[in-house]
Formats: structure tokens, sequence, C-alpha cells
């Protein structure tokens, strides 16, 4: 099971026309399902969603959660996210799950979310959704979207053997990319990369909320900051 997160400032889907969900400030959920996803997975999921530290306290650090702000999510199924894009130039989707297989799931994550306080709104399954998202102001916050995956061992973390557990662990628990800022200074926009080579997933969120702080010192504002994360 897998997850894009983004907060937005407004967010909507609409199907044929006619708007079948619309958030103002929160999240968008891009969700996908693959073939062994389970429930627990499901409840993991909304929770990691509905309590993930990525919006601003007052001192400018991202120590907030929706959960905190009391924001709203917007739930939309996302079978793309499980594209195998390692041979030739077409993605296949063979780890993605049939629609009569995920869309359970997918109500799980939603009816979880809804069970933790969440004010929950959705796509539609088997439609062609087009989906609108308003993610920052100009040069007045910063956009932010991030990635979460549930692995399927949540609900037996202990069942593998120790010295697997810790090297699994520590291989999960790394990055290797960059973090780029693209930043006003009012002479035009001016780029800005800093380098996560081997960083730890559990201080990125404090390290990309410093590059930020120390860019907007600097200039005053930032036209986007994103995390690009390189194969290894």
């Amino acid at each position: 099971m897998r997850a894009v997160i983004q907060r937005v400032r407004e967010a909507s889907v609409t199907v044929d026309g006619d708007v079948v969900g619309r958030i103002g400030p929160g999240i968008v959920a891009l969700v996908g399902i693959t073939h062994d996803d389970t429930a627990a997975q499901a409840a993991k999921l909304a929770d990691k969603v509905w309590n993930l530290r990525i919006f601003d306290d007052p001192h400018g650090v991202m120590n907030r959660s929706a959960a905190d702000e009391g924001l709203e999510v917007l739930v939309v199924s996302q079978f793309t996210l499980y594209g195998d894009t390692r041979k030739g130039r077409r993605p296949g989707y063979s780890d993605a799950a049939r629609p009569e297989f995920a869309e359970p799931l997918v109500d799980a994550v939603v009816d979880e979310l809804r069970a933790l306080g969440a004010v929950v709104e959705t796509g539609r399954f088997r439609t062609e959704m087009a989906v609108a998202l308003v993610c920052c102001e100009w040069q007045r916050e910063t956009q932010f979207g991030i990635g979460a995956r549930c692995p399927h061992d949540v609900e037996d973390p202990k069942a593998a053997p120790w010295p697997q557990r810790r090297r699994d662990s520590a291989e999960q628990s790394r990055l290797v990319g960059h973090i780029h800022s693209d930043v006003d200074h009012g002479g035009g926009i001016k780029r800005s990369i800093r380098s996560v080579e081997h960083c730890d997933i559990t201080n990125l969120k404090a390290r990309i909320a410093l590059h930020a702080r120390h860019q907007r010192q600097a200039f005053g504002g930032i036209h986007e900051l994103r995390l690009q994360v390189d194969p290894h």
C-alpha cells in the first residue's frame, strides 16, 4: 500500500463535470493498492496520513499534523503509484490491484480516517477523475509533498529474524537525494540545491524545515521547495 501525501490550501475532484469531493486547507492523499494489501495496512496508513507532522508550528518548524490543526483530507485512489518503469519506456501496472480488490481497502482507509476524527472527502472508483490542487500562495508558503508506504509485514513486524530486522530497518531509514528550492530574490528565480545523501528519514522533516527557514531569511520567500530522491 502506497500513498502520496500533498498538503494543500484547497482541492477538489470532478467527475463528468460534477464536483464529487472538495476540501479547504488540509491534505490530499493519493492511495495505491497492491495485490496482498490488508485492512491492517489500511488502518496504519490512515493513522500515518492523519498524524504525519508536515505543517508548520508558530516557529516555522514542521511539527504539526492534520490532526493537530483539525484539517480536512481528500482521499483519491491512484493505481499508477504501482507503475513499474524498470524496463522499457512504457510503465507496467501488474503490481496494481484490480478495482474490485482495491476499492474496499481504499474505503477502509477512509473509514479509519473518519474514526480518527478527520473530515474526509473522496473521489469515485472506476471513473475518469479530474483532481485540482492549490498547493501554496506565491512566495508565502512552501509547497510540500511526501510519499508514504505501509510494508507487507505491518501485522507482525517481529516475524523476521533479529539480524534481518536490523538490516531492513537500516536500509529503509536512509535515502539519497537533494532538496531543491526556487526562491525569488527580486531579480528573478534562483535555485538552491542541498544534498541529503544518506539522510536519516526520521530527521528529514527537520532538515527540510531548516533549509526552508534559511532560504526565507536570505531571500524573503520561496517559490517552490521539493525533495528529489535518487534511485540507489
